[in-house]
């Protein structure tokens, strides 16, 4: 969590020290901004994916934040947002004899960092984001083994800490200009690091649940697990003001914009 907030406060300083225009002058200014995504998240696991045994089912995730934003010029800006995200996984069998469902629930604190062109009402964003678990939770029923049921098992153990995934999206501005801008579009994410702790099994051989009940069921090589989501995607922009610098240089001052 200090590491997230340490890379909030360096990327905001360091937009400060190239903020020195006013916009219709030198085309720099701040942004502030809220975002929401609704979205279909992926917790990927090539082992998972092969196993004829395991049923994925729709599951729902997305969230929402603020965003501080730098524009250096009319088209582009770097944007820094922090957003509450939920992802999840609904999975269950796919043997009629043998029936259970499975549901996890994984909550985080995530800081992208993007790059952002616009032109003629078009928008294109790309760039890196940064995560930390919140909290994590699994439901588990068997119809045929009761007992093995439970509600909402605290797995926060079984999973890393810590997230970094790249970030990919595009849309279209839908109404407004100058000081407020409500924009629509998609946004993808990929997680690059595994998210299964040690705890969680890291580094352990798979069997196939396609294979329970045989003599010689298969033990598959350890695959990573990578959190993704693709979804739409709302922004709401308002342009904030400009710093002004004297001109000696030695004293500098936050503008508002007269909207």
């Amino acid at each position: 969590m200090k590491t997230n907030y340490l890379i909030i406060a360096l990327v905001a300083s360091s937009l400060t020290l190239f903020a020195g225009g006013k916009k219709g002058a030198d085309n720099k200014w701040f942004t502030i901004g809220v975002r929401g995504t609704a979205a279909a998240p992926f917790l990927i696991n090539s082992n998972e994916y092969k196993d004829s045994g395991i049923k994925h089912n729709f599951a729902f995730g997305g969230g929402g934040g603020a965003m501080l934003g730098f524009h250096f010029n009319d088209w582009g800006s770097i944007n820094v947002e922090c957003l509450y995200t939920y992802y999840s996984r609904k999975v269950k069998s796919a043997i009629d004899s043998l029936a259970w469902t499975s549901s996890t629930a994984l909550t985080y604190l995530e800081i992208p960092i993007l790059f952002r062109a616009e032109w003629n009402f078009k928008y294109v964003e790309g760039g890196i984001m940064f995560g930390s678990l919140m909290g994590a939770t699994n439901s588990y029923t068997n119809d045929k083994f009761p007992k093995l049921n439970y509600d909402n098992k605290d797995i926060k153990d079984d999973v890393m800490k810590k997230n970094t995934a790249i970030v990919f999206g595009w849309g279209t501005n839908l109404m407004g200009s100058g000081g407020l801008m409500l924009s629509f579009g998609v946004r993808m994410a990929y997680g690059l690091s595994d998210i299964i702790s040690d705890l969680g099994g890291k580094g352990k051989n798979y069997t196939p649940y396609s294979d329970i009940g045989k003599t010689k069921p298969a033990s598959l090589a350890y695959a990573p697990t990578n959190l993704a989501y693709v979804g739409l995607h709302l922004s709401l922009d308002f342009d904030l003001g400009y710093f002004v610098s004297s001109n000696c240089g030695r004293k500098h001052e936050f503008q508002l914009f007269g909207h």
